[in-house]
């Protein structure tokens, strides 16, 4: 039993408008047309193909179906699951009476449409397609994990992030999917981050920039570093050039599905005061002077 990847024939992607399906049908039927290729029989079969093709994809409610059960089929054929057609016996690839493949006729009518057809009693328990959507979320969210519910096609879900969640993760909303006869399919969330302000991240450990005062950075001393729950303390050795790199230990993010946190990487950038007082400029001064 062969699938038809109606897509494939013409020659566009699944997520191609209709504009963009009746441009390569025109243009696949201009090349394989009876009239342009009298007496080839392979023209005349792949004008057929691409004839049945965009009569499914440029008809809304055809093309709606298709991509619903017709990856059911696919998977059938791939071995996926018990056969719901054993004991029938189908020659998939002959004309049915539409004019089209059996497999169109199985899909939409035709002899299809008769009782006992199997695809029929297959379909009644196939699922609805899964909807897959991206969400931007913060990453305090993510380190503490919460709730939130969203609109989606005009339905409130509510959904559950996990702590530690990385970008690009998905979660799973089981029925939450499309309508089916089945049943309906799940919906999946993927994971983006909106930017933060403080902290940037890389998988579980965490990044920030801190502001030195330069008589800090020279001698040395305590500088305040925020971390996601509360600033902390940290010494700093004398002679600290900007740009130097420190890690807190487990104060990164929690790591997803995993016990533990990961590390917090401190970058001091040194600061210098806009203005300096008399007394500040007389004793740099003298500093200079010694340094000589």
């Amino acid at each position: 039993m062969d699938y038809k990847d109606y897509y494939s024939v013409l020659g566009v992607d699944k997520s191609a408008s209709l504009k963009d399906i009746k441009s390569a049908y025109k243009k696949l039927a201009r090349k394989y047309h009876p009239d342009v290729n009298p007496g080839d029989k392979a023209a005349e079969e792949k004008f057929k193909d691409i004839s049945e093709a965009y009569a499914v994809l440029s008809d809304e409610e055809k093309r709606k179906k298709y991509d619903t059960y017709g990856r059911d089929w696919e998977q059938y054929q791939q071995g996926a699951g018990s056969n719901p057609f054993e004991g029938f016996s189908f020659n998939m690839g002959a004309p049915g009476s539409s004019g089209f493949s059996s497999f169109f006729d199985l899909l939409f009518g035709g002899d299809g449409a008769q009782p006992g057809n199997p695809f029929s009693r297959f379909a009644q328990n196939v699922k609805g397609r899964d909807l897959n959507y991206v969400i931007d979320i913060t990453l305090r969210e993510a380190y503490f994990g919460s709730e939130r519910t969203l609109s989606i096609d005009g339905k409130r879900v509510t959904i559950t992030i996990p702590k530690g969640i990385g970008r690009g993760k998905k979660i799973r909303l089981s029925g939450k999917g499309e309508p089916g006869p089945g049943g309906s399919g799940d919906l999946f969330l993927e994971v983006n981050f909106a930017k933060d302000p403080l902290f940037t991240r890389e998988g579980s450990n965490l990044t920030v920039n801190v502001d030195v005062d330069y008589v800090t950075a020279a001698l040395g001393g305590e500088i305040s570093v925020p971390t996601m729950e509360k600033n902390v303390t940290m010494t700093i050795p004398p002679a600290t050039d900007s740009g130097k790199r420190f890690k807190i230990t487990g104060k990164g993010m929690p790591k997803f599905r995993a016990e533990g946190y990961g590390d917090l990487y401190v970058v001091c950038r040194v600061c210098f005061p806009s203005d300096i007082s008399p007394e500040e400029k007389e004793l740099l001064e003298r500093i200079k002077t010694l340094r000589k």
